[in-house]
């Protein structure tokens, strides 16, 4: 409204008002099912009315064709300039090009919520980014220089991934609704939106890789409780993908105290003794 008044541009809302904007959002999801729980609930809300909240902020960041409108030129002008400076006004772009922190902070709320399909909207927007980066480097003739220009500054880094991870790791729960007449369809979902998070989570660990964004001990250490919360308990499989990702994690160079510590809490005895005599050997 001041901007309107005054065409003050100092006033107008730059990135970080709304990174903060979307962090509240974020901090929101993170304590629905604490003190601020009836903040999300509503009838038709699984989880999500925070992130997409979220994630609402950011598409207004994006939106290239915000302007005042004719009323407000007007009203600021006079008649004698108003034609002039209406043509000035609505030509203003509002739009901010979003950052890594925006885009981090609205994938974090989809990892911090309740919202069963939360792996799928975080991985989404992953993408996202992804193809902003590949679609500018296609377009650009200095592709050294594309980087460091517009899309740049969405980058996936490896808190990008990492939170990717983690929505995938801390999947739950089924969607709301009519039509699940038993326990066992609930059961059948779950089942079904865990191994759907789990697929997710390696794809994106292929991406990292893919894209040189190397892993940390926060990367394997999400992984391996991805393993435990998302495979089917005690099985080949489980135990497989534990092994496995654990050696990976040896081989980058990411094993420390923490690991060996989640390793204890996701592995059966029999298998946390296998893989720390292999690594005897």
């Amino acid at each position: 409204v001041q901007y309107e008044q005054t065409l003050d541009k100092t006033l107008l809302p730059n990135a970080g008002l709304y990174n903060g904007v979307m962090h509240s959002w974020a901090m929101v999801a993170s304590r629905c099912n604490d003190a601020m729980e009836g903040i999300c609930d509503n009838d038709d809300d699984d989880g999500d009315y925070a992130p997409r909240q979220a994630e609402r902020i950011l598409r207004c960041m994006m939106n290239e064709e915000q302007s005042l409108n004719n009323n407000a030129a007007l009203g600021h002008t006079g008649s004698k300039t108003a034609a002039a400076t209406t043509k000035k006004v609505l030509s203003t772009k509002f739009a901010i090009q979003p950052n890594i922190v925006g885009y981090n902070t609205v994938i974090n709320a989809w990892a911090a919520s309740t919202y069963p399909q939360k792996a799928l909207e975080a991985r989404r927007l992953l993408e996202e980014m992804i193809n902003a980066i590949n679609s500018q480097y296609n377009k650009s003739d200095d592709h050294d220089d594309a980087e460091g220009k517009s899309f740049g500054l969405i980058k996936p880094d490896i808190v990008t991934y990492n939170t990717v991870l983690n929505a995938c790791a801390s999947s739950t729960g089924t969607m709301a609704g009519p039509g699940k007449s038993n326990k066992r369809e609930e059961e059948e979902e779950e089942r079904d939106l865990q191994s759907a998070a789990f697929h997710i989570a390696m794809e994106t660990l292929g991406d990292m890789k893919k894209y040189s964004i190397s892993p940390d001990h926060v990367t394997y250490g999400t992984l391996l409780k991805a393993c435990k919360a998302l495979l089917p308990s005690g099985s080949v499989e489980q135990a497989e993908w534990i092994e496995r990702l654990f050696c990976e994690c040896f081989k980058d160079n990411c094993l420390n105290d923490t690991i060996w510590q989640i390793l204890e809490t996701v592995a059966s005895p029999e298998l946390y003794l296998k893989i720390e005599n292999q690594l005897r050997i």
